[in-house]
Parts: structure tokens; sequence; C-alpha cells
């Protein structure tokens, strides 16, 4: 592997998203791991030196994007709904936005839109994994196991 084969691992890092950049920093490591060697007369391997070079700056980019708050920390999924299913979802976040709003109607998530209500059910999902004997996890886990996804939690 040559100095050039090196700085192209490292070419995503420069305006890349925090994925690209965990990618490339795992090759880095990867590579390193390969690389890093010592020679018989005890001198480190001129490509190992360089490596760690690059990786050094790498980080540093990395630590100066985060600081920056240049890395998201989000992904975003794009769905196509039925025109049927999109106005029954407008009518349950009209519904339950109704609920929040009455006097004792304090909701966990407040007045919602269908996106809202959404990325709601997304954050559920998420806790059959993150927080699987949570109230929203478990349910969440019996709702996927009458969809015949029985994921034994």
């Amino acid at each position: 592997m040559t100095e050039r084969d090196l700085s192209k691992i490292l070419t995503p890092l420069e305006p890349g998203s925090k994925a690209q950049t965990a990618r490339a920093l795992a090759e880095c490591l990867r590579v390193a791991k390969e690389l890093v060697f010592v020679g018989q007369d005890g001198q480190e391997g001129s490509i190992a030196s360089k490596l760690r070079e690059l990786m050094a700056e790498a980080l540093d980019r990395f630590a100066d994007q985060q600081a920056r708050g240049d890395l998201t920390d989000t992904r975003k999924y794009t769905i196509e709904v039925s025109k049927v299913l999109g106005a029954q979802l407008s009518r349950l976040a009209k519904r339950c936005t109704a609920v929040h709003k009455e006097p004792d109607g304090a909701t966990t998530h407040g007045a919602l839109t269908v996106e809202r209500l959404l990325e709601m059910l997304a954050e559920d999902c998420g806790m059959v994994i993150s927080r699987p004997g949570s109230w929203e996890g478990s349910g969440m886990a019996r709702l996927l196991a009458s969809h015949g996804c029985d994921l034994g939690e």
C-alpha cells in the first residue's frame, strides 16, 4: 500500500457525514493494524509513520467537524403512503392533538403532525432494542409480534 492509497482512504473525510468519517477512520485503523511494523533494524516502517500522520490529520478534521456541529446525528427516511392512509394518519394526528389540548390531556409528545406521529412511533420501535422492558419497547414488540415478527423479547 502506498501513501496515495492511504490518502484515498481518507478522501471521504472532507465535508462528509459522520458515517462516512467513521467508515474512513475504521478503514484506517484496519490498515494500521496490518501495516504497523518494526523492521529488523528496529526502525518503524515509513508507511506506518505516514499512516499515523494521516490518521492524526483525519482525527483533527473529525474533531473540528464535531465542534462546529457539522456532523448530524440523524438519518432521514422517506416513505410513500396512499392518499387514503395519508388521510387516516392526518385524522389520527389531529385526534391525538385534541386529546393533548384537553384540560387533563398532557400527552408525552404534545401536539402531533403526521411527521411527528411517525417519529414518535419510530422512537418506540427503537426502544424494542434500546429499552426492551420499557412500556414503549415491550408494547411495540407485542405489536410487531401480532404482525408475525415475534422477537422473543
